[in-house]
């Protein structure tokens, strides 16, 4: 059996290796499966926020979605990115990497980069600056958060151990 560091360690980059293997799923898809995927998304996506929609005419729902397709694909990119960097910097941090916010940044923005280029690949897909900036960015946002949380978890804790200590 695995000692409990080692079983953390392995378990805990399990995440991180699936998401990836779900974005580069993603980005395999032709340009056409790719917007029907997205479209199919933003219909759902819309019929839950906005249930009067469907009172419009068919054309009327279809120009408000189309409309706001780019916005939805760029906040899907900015929030897989931004999970990606929260199962990254927990791994990080269980690997014990002295440097984690940074090595998962590092990792991200690699994985960031090397999802556009395989894109540049597929029919129909390109290879976009701005949306390696905006991967990054989710994935920065994501790091920035967990760590947030790790050290308003570390304060509550440290609070309840000087309460302990005190009685």
């Amino acid at each position: 059996m695995l000692p409990i560091n080692k079983f953390k360690y392995i378990i805990s980059w399990i995440p991180v290796a699936i998401l990836m293997i779900i974005i580069f799923c993603f980005s395999a898809q032709e340009a056409a499966e790719s917007m029907e995927t997205s479209q199919s998304f933003s219909d759902t996506f819309f019929s839950i926020l906005f249930p009067d929609i469907k009172k419009l005419s068919a054309e009327k729902q279809a120009e408000i979605i189309e409309s706001c397709q780019f916005i939805v694909r760029k906040a899907a990119h900015f929030s897989v990115y931004g999970l990606l960097g929260i199962l990254t910097c927990t791994a990080s941090r269980f690997s014990r990497f002295k440097f984690y916010p940074l090595i998962s940044a590092g990792i991200c923005l690699l994985y960031a980069v090397s999802d556009e280029i395989h894109q540049n690949f597929v029919e129909g897909r390109s290879c976009e600056f701005r949306d390696v900036m905006i991967d990054f960015g989710g994935s920065v946002t994501g790091i920035a958060g967990i760590i947030l949380i790790i050290q308003l978890i570390q304060k509550i804790k440290g609070a309840n151990y000087d309460r302990n200590k005190c009685i």
